[in-house]
């Protein structure tokens, strides 16, 4: 899923902001750093292997924003900037400024408009024309299930007096968080003063010392556990759980997943649901060696809900030869969907207008073929740490011969292979072995034979068809 960050700076009162913690500075800090994060990954390989017959699914890309309510000036970006490595530039081409940098140069003009002119806009009319540039990013965020979207807001000063005046600002965030999933983060000295704020953002109030955790760069999914009771017919969620890459330079896959298989097989879109589906208990036993795969996962807390806590620590006991075993169900297509009009801004303001008791989220449809994934969770080995290993297990509309590799490799170690006085080395130099340029050779050179012979029997007025034993003694010639 690809990373949509805000970074949102707001000390509307530069007199109240402390001088060890300055949000416009810790903005350009954590900007660059996940800046820098973006662009080493690079080439760009997905966390998720292949799953259809349609492709390989796109890698993950960053995007950013940044929004400023600084003393009496404010500024939001109007685009999603994309995080990526910097290409060449010809002698005519000029880099465009980055979103620091305009964020910068903007607030720069604003205070220097507000010294000539001895002019100050309310604070209210300054909260209103934040949320407004909050919207209108929000509106071009893609559909679920693409994206994961991290809004951290660095409060510098305490909030105002009055929390009326926020609410305009609140609203924009409420509808970030609701509507597309977003996990807010407050990150604030002053942490007792803004708990109200927090608490109806649903958001995280954390301080400075904690600001470069924040936003977890391996982080691959987000969303909750989905416990189904058939016979009553119920079901359990328990959201704030993630899936991130294990320790590492990122997850363990075979090898048909490296880059230079993604090559091969055209790119395609992944929109994953935002739950996780408890299929059953499993015993590895009864599990086929040659299913479960290399790719590995960590299936941790992205909250700190006592519920969710319990559930974790339940399947962190799962050891040994037992797993539960859960499905992660997704939507494959050639094309990137649409901005989804039913999440858009005008239509979050519409709903909150009706007053309704809830808020739920408008169902959007992608179209596109479905497709699963399948994790075995178990507790770590390790043990501790506050995550479970999530192994992916291959299933049958996987391509990528995973599981024929597996089923091979436990052959060779068969011993019936070795009593027969054959090496497992013997054994590999007796099969035939072929590069990829003679492979392509003997095709087009089949290809050619095949369309000189239907050319000759047309040319004799016999039948355009070829019969199938003529196509297998041709393909035979050498």
């Amino acid at each position: 899923m690809d990373k949509y960050v805000m970074l949102l700076s707001f000390c509307p009162r530069l007199s109240e902001c402390l001088d060890d913690f300055k949000p416009l500075e810790k903005v350009k800090q954590i900007y660059d750093g996940l800046r820098g994060i973006s662009c080493d990954e690079s080439p760009r390989v997905s966390a998720f292997p292949a799953c259809s017959l349609s492709g390989y699914p796109s890698g993950q890309r960053w995007f950013f924003a940044i929004q400023a309510v600084h003393g009496f000036g404010q500024y939001c970006s109007s685009e999603w900037e994309e995080g990526r490595a910097s290409q060449p530039k010809g002698d005519r081409e000029e880099e465009s400024p980055s979103a620091w940098q305009l964020c910068h140069s903007s607030l720069q003009d604003q205070g220097r408009e507000g010294e000539t002119q001895d002019e100050q806009s309310a604070l209210a009319e300054l909260f209103e024309e934040a949320a407004e540039g909050l919207h209108l990013l929000s509106d071009k965020l893609p559909p679920p299930g693409k994206a994961l979207v991290d809004v951290l807001v660095l409060c510098g000063s305490p909030p105002p007096t009055s929390l009326r005046d926020l609410l305009p600002l609140m609203g924009a965030l409420k509808h970030m968080e609701c509507w597309h999933s977003a996990k807010i983060t407050l990150v604030t000295p002053h942490a007792e003063g803004w708990q109200t704020v927090a608490a109806s953002l649903s958001a995280t109030v954390v301080g400075p010392a904690e600001m470069d955790s924040c936003i977890d760069h391996k982080e691959q999914w987000r969303g909750a556990l989905l416990i189904r009771e058939k016979k009553c017919a119920s079901e359990l969620r328990f959201g704030g759980f993630s899936l991130r890459t294990a320790e590492g330079d990122g997850p363990t896959r075979c090898s048909s997943s490296g880059p230079a298989a993604q090559r091969l097989q055209p790119e395609v879109f992944h929109y994953y649901r935002n739950v996780l589906d408890l299929m059953q208990m499993v015993s590895l036993k009864e599990l086929p060696d040659f299913l479960l795969s290399n790719t590995e996962f960590q299936l941790r807390m992205s909250g700190k809900s006592k519920k969710c806590k319990l559930l974790l620590d339940q399947l962190s006991s799962l050891r040994g030869e037992v797993g539960a075993l859960f499905c992660l169900s997704c939507v494959v297509t050639p094309m990137a969907q649409p901005v989804a009009s039913q999440l858009s801004s005008q239509r979050w303001r519409d709903t909150l207008a009706k007053r309704p008791s809830s808020l739920p989220v408008p169902e959007v449809e992608v179209k596109g073929d479905g497709a699963h994934y399948f994790l075995l969770v178990q507790g770590s080995e390790e043990g501790g740490g506050g995550a479970c290993r999530a192994r992916m297990l291959h299933s049958a509309n996987q391509i990528n011969g995973a599981a024929a590799v597996a089923t091979v490799n436990g052959l060779l170690r068969e011993k019936s292979l070795l009593s027969s006085g054959k090496t497992e080395g013997r054994l590999l130099d007796s099969l035939p072995c072929f590069r990829r340029d003679d492979v392509r050779q003997a095709s087009r050179a089949q290809t050619l034979v095949l369309k000189e012979c239907l050319k000759r029997r047309v040319d004799a007025h016999s039948t355009a068809t070829i019969p199938v034993s003529l196509i297998k003694t041709l393909l035979k010639l050498r």
